[in-house]
């Protein structure tokens, strides 16, 4: 059932991540008349393995919630085993693992260790704690991921790791906000985070 693999992993979102990944890898460039198509390219399938990895674990881990209150979506209905399911997840985690090995002209520590680490953030905010700057964690890995494949080998120091800061802020503070959508209008805690949001998207606008 090809529409209930793709609703499994949540294909129509899939550009997202890529557009965080993708964008790390421009930045590092500093300028457009560095960038390579092909690399570029073969990074965002890369970035949509973890993705698609993320989506379908997502759903495995939810599964007997889902069950309760969402019984339509593609395993608590049985469309997909949960077989099938682990397969998904893996079977795209393979392929952004090979992606990145074109992506990267062979095995650069730098980048398959934050492939790791992004891989290792997506498992923990399935699995085991679904806080907002988690979720920040997994975004700011993932754009990390286009920033280490642009820096090519180049040493910028520290300082490079300053550049997907700005989406970590927006990102828990976005998820921070989505988590407020089944409770009471607290004018607060939405004032907060929308505050938050604000403030990732002005640090992004004067970094550039």
């Amino acid at each position: 059932d090809l529409v209930a693999y793709l609703k499994l992993i949540r294909f129509p979102l899939v550009f997202t991540a890529i557009a965080d990944s993708v964008t790390g890898y421009a930045l590092a460039n500093r300028s457009l008349f560095w960038v390579k198509p092909t690399v570029m390219a073969v990074l965002a399938v890369a970035s949509a393995g973890l993705y698609f990895f993320g989506m379908a674990l997502n759903d495995i881990a939810d599964r007997k919630r889902d069950k309760e209150i969402a019984p339509g979506r593609p395993l608590p209905s049985g469309r997909i085993s949960l077989g099938g399911a682990y397969g998904a997840a893996l079977g795209a985690l393979a392929v952004g693992f090979f992606a990145l090995v074109y992506a990267s002209r062979g095995f650069d520590l730098k980048v398959f260790g934050v492939f790791g680490l992004t891989a290792a953030a997506i498992i923990a905010y399935d699995c085991m704690v679904k806080f907002p700057p988690m979720m920040g964690v997994v975004r700011y890995c993932n754009m990390m991921l286009g920033v280490v494949v642009g820096m090519n080998n180049r040493d910028y120091g520290l300082g490079v790791l300053l550049i997907p800061a700005p989406l970590f802020i927006y990102v828990t503070s976005l998820t921070y906000v989505s988590t407020l959508e089944d409770r009471p209008l607290d004018r607060k805690k939405l004032t907060l985070g929308t505050l938050g949001m604000l403030s990732g998207v002005f640090l992004s606008v004067n970094m550039l």
